[in-house]
């Protein structure tokens, strides 16, 4: 995923064939700093404020703009339309599919 290594317990690679989709809610990514191993680079396209909490909604910088990424910030954070920031994803929180039935494999 974008440059990411992420490992697949085998029991769910047993089962999922040549490819899975790979499903990271926006409370599994972490903002790290630049360069830091394992992290993807994020495009600002859009900050959603909520109060106690904020959405980031962004694309990878090294993919294309039609893969979407989502990361939930508490309120401390300040990020603008347009920055780049660095998210790494917390790998147990990952959620694999199998990509042609997009049925769950999980264990």
């Amino acid at each position: 995923m974008h440059g990411l290594d992420l490992p697949i317990p085998r029991e769910t690679a047993s089962r999922a064939g040549e490819k899975v989709t790979i499903g990271l809610r926006p409370e599994a990514w972490e903002l790290v700093p630049d360069q830091t191993a394992q992290s993807v680079a994020i495009h600002v396209d859009l900050v959603e404020i909520l109060g106690s909490e904020s959405f980031v909604y962004g694309h990878p910088v090294a993919g294309d703009e039609k893969d979407r990424i989502t990361v939930k910030l508490d309120e401390r954070t300040k990020i603008a339309l347009g920055d780049v920031v660095h998210a790494r994803p917390e790998v147990e929180r990952t959620h694999f599919f199998h990509a042609e039935t997009g049925e769950s494999l999980r264990a």
